[in-house]
């Protein structure tokens, strides 16, 4: 992975470290939804929050379909990269330092300081025995150390089969090697002297993006929807409890990270979708600002999509509750289209599953591209920093709810004091509004506050550092 800065060339991909950074902050942003009528299940309701909100629900519809797929594809572009200087057996050993103790860590202790915080009372026997029953009924790893642990098991089976198969081992050197020389043939000159037809032209000139990742996204639907008729369950089925992992999502995730580690390899500086048109050249992988092999898609447009193409969803599930007798409401229609699109041998489930996918490969490209041509330079800010991102993954639970339960306070307040808040809480107006109002302004307090417990993690807490 290559950029360049001040003609001096590195190897750092500064746009990607800042699209994680900014995905570690939807991620905080995607759980503020949750007790403002954004999920079902919650360790906190609002008071002043009356049943689901269909924008947030949509909202988090529309995150779940890309974010943590793009995670997975920046993951397996690393490996491939790490793979290539290290030995599998030393990158196994830092995988389990690095993915394999944050998640031990944060199923035995971070979620039991969730709860403890969401806990009515905070004296120590309620807290003992809250934690004491929640160790009893582990199964498995909880929480967001989902992703780590599945990430650490796709990082473990890729050493494994480098290992296995040496000529994987030999791709992984090569790839560094054609990176490197890529890199010294950024310049104009001489980039387009190669790509020009001379004899080298071959080392250079990357291959376009194959069907497969254009319209893989195709069986991987599929396969998400046969796997939700048997595991039924919103939004993704029922969670496989070792890796607390919804199967139905697993089919995107390792399709993201397989074309993460081959881009590496095969130069592509981002992953491909169904509107892309054109080779993905040398220039485009090395080159951030370039606008060839741009997306069709501008990426106001790809989300324009997904959000216009989420609506179909909705339709069968509608029809289905008038037929029924049912009327056409909020407090009617959302549990229907929850129940139809959580699994089973229905369209809305398929639909769905179809959504899903599409979305991915519809915002992701687009969201890459932005990335590379408005940001593939170092960031500077003393809390909105790359190298926070991993700690406020792994941590902004215990920030975010007590940022959360600190609003609900004040909401408590309001509501005991002022019959005037008691009337507007209670409004058409408020009823519609208010779980956004609420995401945007618990949630800005929330990723602010997460970035900076982040900060002082990494670089106040001895030793963490060379953890995450």
């Amino acid at each position: 992975m290559t950029g360049t800065s001040n003609n001096i060339i590195t190897l750092r991909r500064h746009d990607l470290d800042n699209l994680k950074t900014f995905l570690a902050g939807l991620v905080v942003l995607h759980h503020t939804t949750i007790p403002y009528g954004g999920s079902p299940e919650s360790y906190l309701r609002s008071v002043v929050v009356h049943g689901s909100s269909p924008a947030l629900l949509a909202f988090k519809s529309m995150n779940q379909s890309f974010f943590m797929g793009t995670f997975f594809w920046i993951s397996g572009r690393m490996t491939a990269h790490s793979l290539g200087k290290l030995a599998p057996v030393s990158f196994i050993g830092r995988k389990l330092l690095h993915l394999g103790v944050p998640t031990a860590f944060y199923t035995l202790f971070i979620i039991p300081a969730v709860r403890a915080v969401a806990l009515p009372s905070w004296d120590l026997t309620t807290i003992r025995q809250d934690v004491l029953r929640y160790w009893a009924s582990l199964g498995g790893v909880t929480g967001n150390s989902w992703y780590t642990a599945t990430l650490l098991v796709l990082d473990v089976l890729a050493a494994l089969a480098v290992m296995t198969r040496p000529l994987s081992r030999d791709l992984s050197s090569d790839g560094k090697s054609r990176d490197r020389k890529t890199t010294a043939a950024s310049s104009p000159t001489v980039y387009s002297r190669y790509n020009s037809g001379s004899e080298n032209n071959g080392q250079l000139a990357f291959p376009p993006a194959p069907l497969v990742e254009k319209w893989a996204w195709l069986p991987v639907a599929l396969t998400s929807f046969l796997i939700r008729t048997q595991l039924p369950g919103f939004p993704g089925g029922r969670a496989w409890t070792p890796l607390n992992l919804h199967l139905s999502f697993l089919p995107q995730y390792v399709y993201a990270y397989v074309m993460g580690y081959r881009s590496f390899h095969d130069g592509r500086s981002r992953i491909y979708g169904p509107f892309d048109h054109g080779d993905v050249s040398g220039e485009d992988a090395h080159h951030h600002t370039s606008h060839r092999g741009a997306p069709s898609l501008s990426l106001g447009a790809s989300i324009a999509v997904s959000a216009g193409t989420l609506a179909c969803i909705v339709v069968p599930a509608a029809v289905l509750e008038l037929a029924v007798g049912g009327g056409i409401s909020k407090d009617s229609l959302v549990p229907a289209v929850l129940e139809q699109v959580s699994g089973g041998w229905n369209v809305s489930a398929l639909l769905y599953s179809v959504w899903n996918e599409f979305s991915f490969v519809t915002i992701t490209p687009a969201l890459m591209a932005y990335f590379q041509q408005n940001y593939s330079q170092r960031i500077e800010s003393w809390w909105w920093k790359p190298r926070y991102s991993y700690a406020v993954f792994l941590g902004h639970n215990v920030v975010s709810m007590a940022v959360a339960v600190a609003a609900e306070s004040v909401c408590r307040g309001l509501l005991s004091t002022s019959s005037w808040a008691r009337s507007f809480f209670l409004s058409r107006v408020w009823n519609m509004t208010g779980p956004s109002v609420l995401t945007v302004v618990v949630g800005s307090a929330q990723v602010f506050s997460s970035f900076v417990v982040g900060k002082f993690l990494v670089e106040y807490v001895p030793g963490l550092n060379r953890i995450i």
